[in-house]
């Protein structure tokens, strides 16, 4: 079946599993999350997320794919890598030239958000064929209760450096320069992944918080008095 031509909007190919998009031309995966669907062998217990071994601890130095489909950037290349070569060499649904969504060397000219078009395709999916404002997510986060918590998400969540976890966060010119993250990034935590590590400021974290509560004294136990010499019911 054809293109449409002229067409500015998605058009879904047949079968359902690519969507072309006119104003960037660029064919992308209708699943958006293969990594974390693509798991051929789980009916044996084993994992394999097109050719990356499953995570067990989150990042480990080699490539690895962790279970909800997250992976760190060099994972990333190898996976696209293994998309390539799929199929002996054919390519996953026969295609050998898949690469990671790439941004135009002129994106600098871009404002930080609503930045779509050429420039990057990414932001012409989320802002043009979709139609999202700035600010709002693709999916609402679900208010599922976790443990005695609420409204708690898989993403990550803004942290700080300080010198112990009961003061406030330390700027960035702090005595210690062991941890510090680096100039205009801070630390944060995922829920998504327990991955621990610094993202630059202008990124969007989600925000909790809590009050200190001052360790409890340890008490001993009261001792007793001293029997007067002179008291003969009194006993040592």
């Amino acid at each position: 079946m054809p293109i449409p031509a002229g067409s500015s909007e998605l058009y879904v190919n047949p079968g359902g599993e690519t969507v072309y998009d006119p104003e960037t031309n660029v064919t992308w995966l209708a699943n958006a999350n293969l990594a974390a669907t693509w798991l051929p062998l789980s009916s044996q217990g084993e994992f394999d997320t097109l050719g990356l071994p499953l995570c067990t601890t989150g990042p480990e130095g080699t490539p690895c794919a962790a279970l909800d489909g997250s992976m760190d950037y060099a994972s990333a290349q190898q996976f696209i890598i293994n998309m390539n070569a799929y199929d002996g060499g054919k390519g996953y649904l026969g295609q050998t030239n898949w690469e990671l969504p790439s941004l135009d060397a002129n994106v600098a000219k871009c404002p930080t958000y609503g930045c779509a078009g050429t420039l990057n395709p990414l932001g012409n999916l989320y802002y043009v064929q979709l139609g999202f404002p700035a600010g709002t997510p693709v999916v609402p986060v679900p208010d599922i209760a976790v443990g005695p918590f609420n409204n708690l998400v898989p993403f990550p969540y803004w942290s700080c450096l300080a010198d112990t976890i009961h003061e406030p966060c330390q700027s960035a010119d702090s005595e210690s320069k062991d941890n510090e993250p680096s100039k205009n990034s801070e630390w944060g935590f995922s829920f998504g992944t327990g991955f621990l590590g610094t993202e630059r400021l202008t990124a969007n974290h989600y925000v909790t918080a809590y009050y200190p509560v001052p360790y409890p004294v340890p008490t001993k136990p009261p001792i007793p008095p001293k029997c007067p010499p002179t008291d003969p019911s009194c006993y040592q």
